[in-house]
């Protein structure tokens, strides 16, 4: 009998895995996920501004190399020239402007939330003689609700909103880590 874990969203083999090293490897990734997180949310501005340079760095890095491919390439990609172009110019933009980066990307998230939190109402609504929909109504409640309260927010609180996401974010997985750890240790002793 084939028994499965999750791992970071990806079944694996308990059978053919090293259950041990699998239960080791999601502690420590849970401890490291926990002081980052716990990191973050005592320094949620440093937190917002490290996650939107980290962000214009990987665009600006992609879309230059995006450039350079579809320039070189014999049959002249226009269409990945112009991603590429796009992605390099915010990126750029992030990295020289960190205020007005994180401004933008605290108000990409907040219209995220806003966007998801309709279509979750919408989604339960329609679903609502189902055994989950009071529970997708009340994520998406939330998530409507979070993205008000950021769009309420900004400009002003664009850096710390952005690293108290982050922050509470990688609290959560570092829990779950050290949950699905914790259950493996059970299991195993089983």
């Amino acid at each position: 009998m084939m028994t499965h874990v999750m791992i970071n969203r990806y079944p694996v083999d308990t059978m053919t895995t090293d259950t041990e090293t699998v239960r080791k490897g999601l502690l420590g990734v849970g401890i490291a996920l926990c002081v980052l997180g716990v990191l973050a949310l005592l320094l949620p501005a440093a937190a917002g501004l490290a996650v939107e340079l980290v962000i214009g760095a990987m665009l600006l890095v992609y879309g230059t190399l995006g450039l350079i491919q579809a320039l070189t390439s014999g049959e002249r990609r226009w269409r990945g020239a112009l991603i590429g172009l796009i992605a390099a110019l915010v990126g750029l933009f992030l990295v020289l402007r960190p205020v007005g980066g994180t401004m933008l990307l605290a108000t990409v998230l907040a219209v995220y939330f806003l966007v998801d939190g309709v279509f979750g109402i919408t989604t339960a609504v329609y679903a609502r003689n189902t055994v989950t929909a009071g529970m997708v109504g009340i994520g998406a409640a939330f998530s409507l609700l979070l993205g008000i309260v950021m769009l309420v927010l900004l400009p002003q609180a664009a850096p710390w909103l952005l690293g108290l996401v982050v922050g509470i974010h990688l609290l959560g997985d570092g829990i779950v880590s050290l949950i699905m750890s914790n259950r493996m240790r059970r299991h195993v002793a089983a």
